[in-house]
């Protein structure tokens, strides 16, 4: 290792800048430390340091590459008489620049030398170490120890002793007109370093990361531009006093430091370094080969794309760490940055062929240029724009084959935590009830595992990966972050995906089914799993590489669940990426004949051909009864597959069922009554079984079992995320009942059996009787799968469902929270008051209806067995779309999903939100809910939550093409393509009744526009009849009818996909995730453990369940 020589090294201390204090202060910080100056052997350009004493000199907390007569240091001072002083009662140095707005304040550590003790007296030594240091900053050859040695004799050349007796008490200067000289932006200078004692000195406890002023480095400037844009200050020019107000810009040095660029050529792939090589000259490539007399190679293009090629790519990468750190390099974007500033914004820009704002302009047409920086707020949003078009072009010719450009699967930074709060619910049960929420709770969280297995083959190595490291310090991720060896960006960045990661249960989107990627480069995650052993063993042993946490470069379609022979990733069909959608349906259809269930199996293709049904249960054979399909384990099976086999094999999950069916059996002992501990029993015997029926037995008691305090429900419930859409995720449910909301369900319910005859079909597509179910508002303590919904109408089977009913609940504590200062793009200014002040109300009337009154209603008009019928055969209800007899109907056997396929869940929640836009026009619906009287009052309270429930679901129709792929055309998320459609049939109503308004080309003010008075009119008419096809389609099993009309309904044109969907992307949200609590049992007593919304409050809640 070559050895750092420092050029000048004395003591001193940083400060910190306190904008929370009134009026802001700046302090120092106590921890003892050295400012050293050195030239860097690769940029040969001088590097300003400053490190705890403790520290070594290749480990300063601050180390910034100086570009000559870029920065100065100088003393903040006044004159009393010939003296030199600080204004403030301690001696304060600064650094600043002139191509930045940055400034470092750093106070002097050794002892003051004045006679009286004067704390902010500036020697000649002192002001001499100043103008050595600044005089190094301009390029300048200073010989440092001859410097010294012209201080005069007694003048504190030689003293260097640390200053421990005298304190800094806080004094302000007064100037001669008596008002107090304030440092910077009227900071007064306020601190105590005396505080740093001998142990400190000693190099024992100089305390943590001391902060500094910003630091010249992406991340804080980008913090002091987004600043900028809100009006703030920044700290001014210390010598100034008084300083003329001016907004904070950041610069391109700010923006584009070696620290930030560097990392970037390290990671980057060859074809991205050569991009990067071909904007440099020429020459360069042909000098790292040592080309003789360069000027004669004529380094055309040709010559220069063939020296590149000669590189190796370390020493392309060389080449360009060169160009980095250049001084020419760093000059340059200071030349640009005050070209910018200094009105040359309208030339720059059409030079560069970035579009800004107004052409530059202060005005559109105008000649006066931007300048300051309004004119590099504007450049940094036009390149930024600049690159999403281009980004989009990208994205665009990846339906040509080429890999879908990254940064729309970045994890979210930050993301949107928010607590699941509900502890006063909890603490209200009885002891035995929190026994049985717990033993439910423990049930729940143990099938974990499953949903990570059903997400991807790599999700649950990767949360094994987060609490390994989680484990290896207890929680203390500073430790970790030293033991690896990186940067604080790259572990936020690395916390952030363990978040999103936890709060989806797994590495694909629980809301959209897309693969989420980590922000922090590849070497992040392989030196954290070089300083924690456990956590590579876990990466080793099940043969997860680094790469699977990324982008699937070679297969962009395997960013996305789906069919596997469409090119997509579904783990519901494991190991077999030659299934096809054709067989995986044949053998639905051949499940079905056998009356075996699909929701709690995968199918897997063996290389024979053959197939292999993998059943959930916590035992490796079938009951000795047999399964649910008889004692047969191995079928011949027929049609298109015939000579194939379909094999059952149990044991699908083994362990965590075993250990899943303990803990419902000790519910069990806890129960309220009867009919919870026969359910607990059957849930027992399913998960043991792998029985499909003694699920559905626990289904039929859950529903029975009317206003219990704990509500719950678990097992393989919804089908959305399996292409198929026959196949269920593992989730589990237990909440408490929230009475006082309870109250206005019930009230839903009451009421229900006058509202179903508004909606438009006759009773010939309706239920015999409404089994008015059970409708409670719920707080939740526990639930666990890919993601939490506002509401739940179950169970899915439609058999139980007509002939015992169905339970709706509503989730209070999900609907209810909030992100602090959450955007809400694509809500006109003019409606945005009403919009945020009804939104919660119109979201909790929205849901009710949706779960009560839309998957609560409608008859499937069925041949039951062969030769009977549920409807009159003879004389078949009239068609109300065709004004003909009803030609369709479902056979023996099939169900609702296995006829209506892989679109059926979208369509279910199209329909169930069609109902609730529908009757949410009827104010007697409104004022179950507490709002208006039930009277016609689109302009009082009850209006409001009408037009914000209608400008909700236009909105969500606006964001929903987020969670649609170009590439595949494939839409990714069941309610969001609803929503897509009901906006359409919104905007196609006419009438002026919904409008798309925008007046810029990029769409980048797109609004939703609807029209309050025609809500009750246009709005409900053109609703009613898009209800009205889905509903009877739906009923008869019309397939083709169905498919057709949905396909029309969210297809997604050019303009939706090329023009929308970019604004979408750049405008959208991050979606909430839940840090949930832990119930732990002590003594027989249950407690409640809750956490911190933070991301290391998500990943301690998930390592203390031990799953």
């Amino acid at each position: 290792m070559t050895t750092l020589a420092p050029i000048i090294t004395f003591k001193a201390g940083i400060c910190e800048f306190d904008t929370s204090a009134t009026p802001p202060k700046i302090s120092p910080k106590p921890t003892p430390g050295y400012i050293y100056l050195y030239e860097g052997q690769d940029d040969e350009l001088v590097h300003f340091c400053w490190r705890p004493r403790t520290a070594s000199l290749r480990d300063p907390e601050i180390d910034l590459v100086m570009v000559p007569s870029d920065g100065s240091f100088k003393p903040y001072q006044t004159f009393q008489g010939d003296a030199r002083k600080s204004p403030t009662n301690g001696r304060i140095f600064v650094l600043k620049f002139q191509s930045s707005s940055a400034r470092h304040l750093f106070w002097l550590q050794s002892k003051t030398q004045h006679a009286q003790g004067d704390l902010g007296y500036f020697s000649p030594r002192d002001l001499k170490l100043g103008e050595i240091v600044d005089q190094l900053l301009q390029g300048e050859q200073v010989n440092v120890q001859d410097e010294l040695n012209t201080i005069p004799s007694g003048q504190g050349g030689q003293d260097d002793d640390d200053d421990s007796g005298n304190r800094m008490e806080g004094v302000r200067r007064e100037s001669q007109s008596g008002a107090a000289e304030t440092l910077g932006s009227g900071d007064p200078f306020i601190g105590d370093p005396s505080n740093e004692g001998e142990e400190s000195r000693e190099g024992g406890a100089d305390g943590g990361r001391a902060a500094s002023m910003p630091t010249n480095d992406a991340t804080t400037a980008v913090q002091n531009f987004l600043r900028s844009m809100q009006g703030n200050q920044a700290l001014q020019d210390p010598q100034i006093h008084n300083p003329p107000q001016q907004e904070v810009f950041t610069t391109l040095p700010d923006l584009l430091p070696s620290s930030t660029t560097i990392p970037v050529i390290e990671s980057a792939n060859e074809e991205f370094v050569d991009n990067l090589l071909r904007q440099l000259p020429p020459e360069l490539m042909l000098l790292a080969q040592e080309v003789d007399e360069v000027s004669s190679a004529d380094p055309t293009p040709e010559t220069a794309q063939a020296a590149i090629d000669a590189l190796s790519l370390d020493q392309k990468k060389e080449i360009l760490r060169k160009a980095l750190r250049s001084p020419q390099f760093h000059q340059s974007l200071s030349s640009l940055t005050h070209a910018i500033r200094d009105g040359g914004l309208p030339s720059i820009s059409d030079a560069l062929g970035i579009p800004v704002e107004n052409g530059g302009y202060l005005k559109k047409g105008g000649t006066v240029p931007l300048g300051g920086g309004d004119a590099v707020e504007a450049f940094l949003k036009g390149a930024r724009l600049s690159v999403e078009k281009d980004m989009e072009k990208i994205e665009k010719e990846d339906g040509e084959g080429k890999m879908d450009t990254d940064y729309q699967y970045f994890a979210d930074a930050p993301p949107t935590i928010v607590p699941l709060l509900v502890k006063p619910h909890f603490d209200a049960l009885t002891d035995e009830q929190k026994l049985y929420a717990h033993h439910v709770s423990r049930a729940a969280f143990l099938g974990t595992r499953i949903v990570l297995r059903q997400v991807s083959p790599e999700s649950e190595a990767i949360f094994d990966f987060i609490l390994s490291l989680q484990n290896a310090h207890h929680g203390y991720w500073p430790n970790l972050q030293k033991a690896a060896g990186i940067t604080d960006q790259a572990l936020q960045d690395f916390l952030n995906y363990a978040t999103q990661f936890l709060g989806n249960a797994g590495n694909y989107k629980g809301f959209g089914d897309s693969k989420f990627i980590p922000r922090c480069p590849p070497e992040t995650i392989d030196a954290l799993a070089s300083a924690v052993p456990k956590a590579k063993e876990v990466l080793e042993k099940s043969k997860t590489s680094v790469a699977a946490f990324y982008a699937t470069t070679q297969q962009p379609g395997l960013m996305h669940l789906g069919f596997p022979d469409k090119g997509h990733l579904s783990t519901y069909y494991p190991d077999s990426p030659d299934i096809t959608q054709d067989e995986i349906e044949q053998i639905s259809d051949f499940m079905a004949e056998k009356k075996l269930l699909p929701e709690n199996t995968r199918l897997k293709k063996n290389r024979d051909g053959n197939f292999r049904l993998l059943i959930a249960s916590g035992l490796a054979k079938p009951p000795p009864e047999g399964g649910d399909a008889g004692p047969e384990t191995v079928f011949d099976l027929s049609g298109k597959l015939d000579g194939k086999k379909l094999e059952l094999v149990y044991g699908d999950h083994i362990e965590e069922l075993a250990k899943i069916a303990l803990q419902i059996k000790k519910a069990g002992l806890y129960a309220a009554n009867d009919r919870q501990k026969q359910m607990m029993d059957q849930y027992a015997k399913s998960f043991g079984s792998g029985s499909l029926n003694a699920f559905k037995e626990s289904q039929k008691l859950w529903v029975k079992d009317i206003g219990p305090m704990v509500e719950t429900n678990i097992g393989f419930i919804e089908t959305y995320r399996d292409p198929a859409n026959v196949r269920a995720e593992w989730e589990g449910l237990i909440a408490m009942v929230n009475k006082e909301r309870t109250q206005a369900f019930q009230k839903l319910v009451d009421a229900a059996p006058g509202m179903i005859p508004k909606l438009p079909w006759s009773r010939d597509f309706e239920k015999d009787t409404f089994q008015a179910p059970d409708f409670t508002s719920l707080e939740v303590l526990t639930f666990n799968g890919s993601g939490i919904p506002a509401g739940i109408n179950i169970p899915n089977y439609n058999d139980i469902r007509q002939e015992i009913g169905f339970k709706n609940v509503s989730l209070g504590n999900v609907l209810s929270a909030k992100a602090p200062n959450e955007p809400i793009p694509f809500i006109h200014p003019r409606d945005l008051d009403v919009y945020q002040a009804n939104r919660d109300q119109a979201f909790e009337v929205q849901v009710g209806i949706h779960e009560l009154l839309g998957h609560g209603t409608g008859k499937l008009l069925q041949e039951t067995e062969q030769g009977k019928y549920n409807f009159d055969i003879s004389n078949p209800p009239l068609n109300p779309v065709t004004n003909k007899p009803i030609a369709t109907y479902y056979k023996p056997g099939q169900t609702w999903s296995s006829v209506f396929g892989g679109f059926s869940a979208s369509y279910e929640e199209c329909r169930a939100e069609c109902v609730a836009m529908a009757l949410s026009c009827d104010f007697s619906i409104l004022e179950i809910f507490g709002f208006g009287d039930g009277s016609v009052d689109v302009d009082g309270k009850s209006g409001d939550v009408l037009y914000t429930g209608y400008l909700s679901m236009a909105r969500a129709g606006i964001a929903a093409v987020e969670f649609w792929d170009p590439k595949s055309r494939k839409w990714g998320q069941a309610h969001m393509q609803a929503r897509f459609s009901i906006l359409k049939t919104f905007l196609d109503a006419g009438e002026g009744f919904a409008t798309l308004d925008y007046t810029q080309d990029d769409l980048s003010d797109l609004t939703v526009g609807l029209d309050r008075g025609k809500i009750l009119t246009v709005g409900r008419k053109t609703v009613e009849a898009y209800l009205q096809k889905l509903h009877v389609f739906k009923c008869t099993a019309d397939y083709e009818a169905g498919k057709k009309l949905y396909e029309e309904m969210t297809h997604v044109d050019d303009w939706w996909a090329t023009k929308v969907r970019p604004e979408v992307l750049r405008r959208k949200t991050p979606r909430k995730v839940f840090v949930q609590a832990n119930t732990v049992e002590r003594n027989g007593k249950v407690e409640l453990k809750e956490y911190e919304p933070t991301c290391e409050g998500m990943i301690q809640s998930w390592a203390e369940r031990e799953v």
